[in-house]
């Protein structure tokens, strides 16, 4: 099935489903950045590891519960050949980076404030509606979904795209050392081409709501009329 939304499908961000999507989207970044990149630079795949807690349906008691367990995450890196120095990191933040309980968005805020201490570009690809962004100095517009960059040579500027539901998401410059020229993120691409060979479709389901947060009442409005025409509802 062709992805239904012309951005992020907001039907992605259930939490059980998140490690898989959050790392296959992460894996066709890489990828399509490696493409880019000339060859003095190439990408890696970073693992890590946070404590989540997990909710299931329990079929013999009909009830939901929780449970606690180890995800395993990635991130991306740009890194200079020979040197292996670290240039730009690029994260899509999990549902641990953005939640208040077991001090997830402290743990996160400290590694965004170590990666900007240490002259690192840092690219924050946030996809969640739900919990803490990250923290910046101006207060965001409305708008469900964002990308963070902070560039070495312009700090503490960070530039910010919002992204909406009923528009494509355009594509965001990944900075190199300066002063190479970036390179173009087609993060849109990236996310329909793993919902396609990941078939995301078969565990969605489209009558219901998205998962929580609600969304503002427009956007809601126009989620329903756009999957009626669709012929999802």
């Amino acid at each position: 099935m062709e992805p239904p939304f012309p951005g992020m499908d907001p039907y992605l961000e259930m939490p059980s489903m998140w490690p898989d999507i959050q790392s296959s989207i992460s894996i066709k970044l890489a990828n399509q950045l490696q493409t880019l990149l000339d060859d003095r630079y190439f990408t890696a795949i970073v693992p890590y590891e946070a404590q989540e807690t997990l909710n299931f349906f329990h079929r013999q008691s009909g009830e939901y519960r929780s449970c606690s367990a180890t995800t395993r995450y990635v991130r991306i890196e740009v890194r200079v050949v020979g040197e292996r120095t670290v240039v730009t990191a690029l994260i899509i933040l999990a549902p641990c980076n953005k939640r208040l309980e077991l001090n997830g968005a402290d743990t996160y805020a400290k590694f965004q404030r170590d990666t900007l201490e240490s002259g690192i570009n840092l690219l924050e690809i946030d996809l969640l509606r739900g919990g803490r962004r990250p923290q910046v100095a101006r207060a965001l517009p409305d708008a469900p979904h964002f990308v963070f960059l902070s560039r070495v040579q312009r700090r503490p500027m960070i530039e910010i795209w919002p992204l909406a539901l009923r528009q494509p998401i355009p594509r965001i410059p990944v900075p190199l050392r300066y002063p190479d020229r970036d390179v173009p993120l087609d993060l849109g691409a990236a996310i329909h081409d793993a919902y396609r060979r990941a078939r995301y479709d078969l565990d969605l389901n489209y009558r219901e709501p998205p998962p929580a947060p609600a969304l503002a009442p427009d956007e809601s409005a126009w989620l329903d009329t756009h999957l009626r025409e669709r012929g999802l509802r």
